[in-house]
């Protein structure tokens, strides 16, 4: 009988996974009410096995974000979007806090509960998005259309993103490939000195020229004039309400600044502190030496990957399906970097 009881502890984990894949395959095209319902459905059982889940001051602010940008949408006349607008960053968020979540199980050390949860849930979701890639791709392919735009089914019309919103769906499986070189750098890097300085030293540089090319090419394109445009009617225009002053696309090209261009300070300000939070988390799970090498890069890199696509792409502010992937792996993150080992 108490095995029976132990193995269906089991279950509301095995849902989980599921969830997660599922919503990587589909998180473009399912309703977003229905992702709400499941999903406070699958954390309120989920709790029920789990002793505690370490509460957070990043939740503080994301819910006060969309406390204010609730109300502001009753008052400009979009009531449609209040029911799930406040609810789904949310729900999400704290989905992916119970990926790492110390469940009440068995008696294991905390970095094996990260390893067997967090771990196989981002594997999950890396594997729903690359193949929501590849099908995106196909259907391109046979409408014959790619060239500098793919097409992808959201809902029940068919929209046409461009090229850096496309490669979203492979920011995880090339965090993967990170994380595996990664650990594989520092497991022959514990061979001898030399070996591990010439390793540090090629993962620096390295690096440095990913990020020098970036920046080479994101200065040199329109998308960053428009950051600049936006930031300056930012410090102006406190209150938003500026995006029939912007040339591209009236968008910053910036997800974070397009919540103000509409919301203004208020909403702005609060979701930056969150944003600020989450990368005093992804420091401090740098620091924790009771997180294996592969968790930590295979985490950091997802969460870095897909702010930087946030930061010089606003579809996640147009469809926030985007940032609701991300906002599972800084629920993820957040949960990591406090995470002691047991004695």
């Amino acid at each position: 009988m108490e095995k029976q009881i132990n193995k269906i502890k089991y279950i509301p984990f095995i849902l989980d996974l599921i969830a997660i894949f599922l919503y990587g395959l589909f998180y473009y095209a399912i309703d977003e009410k229905q992702t709400a319902i499941v999903v406070a459905i699958l954390i309120l059982v989920t709790l029920l096995f789990i002793k505690k889940l370490r509460f957070d001051i990043n939740i503080c602010f994301l819910v006060e974000t969309f406390i204010v940008k609730l109300t502001l949408d009753q008052q400009i006349g979009n009531a449609e979007y209040v029911s799930t607008s406040i609810v789904m960053p949310i729900l999400v968020y704290l989905f992916g806090k119970l990926f790492v979540a110390i469940p009440n199980l068995q008696k294991n050390n905390n970095e094996i509960v990260v390893k067997r949860y967090a771990v196989v849930g981002i594997l999950l979701l890396t594997i729903g998005t690359f193949i929501h890639g590849l099908l995106n791709y196909k259907y391109s392919l046979n409408l014959g259309l790619i060239d500098k735009n793919y097409f992808t089914e959201f809902k029940d019309i068919t929209i046409v993103v461009d090229r850096v919103t496309y490669n979203f769906n492979y920011i995880f499986i090339c965090s993967l490939i990170i994380a595996l070189v990664m650990m594989c750098v520092f497991y022959f890097a514990k061979k001898n000195n030399r070996t591990r300085i010439l390793a540090i030293t090629c993962t620096i540089a390295i690096v440095i020229i990913i990020i020098i090319r970036f920046l080479m090419w994101y200065v040199g394109t329109t998308r960053f004039l428009a950051l600049q445009e936006g930031i300056h009617l930012m410090t102006t225009k406190h209150w938003g309400n500026f995006g029939l002053d912007l040339t591209y696309k009236n968008s910053t090209s910036n997800m974070w600044l397009d919540y103000g261009r509409d919301y203004g300070i208020l909403v702005f300000g609060t979701l930056f502190i969150f944003f600020i939070l989450s990368i005093k988390d992804a420091v401090l799970l740098v620091l924790n030496k009771n997180i294996s090498v592969f968790t930590k890069s295979f985490l950091l890199c997802s969460f870095v990957l897909t702010n930087v696509y946030y930061f010089i792409d606003s579809r996640a502010y147009l469809y926030p399906c985007y940032w609701y992937v991300g906002l599972i792996i800084c629920g993820m993150l957040s949960e990591a970097s406090h995470i002691s080992k047991e004695k």
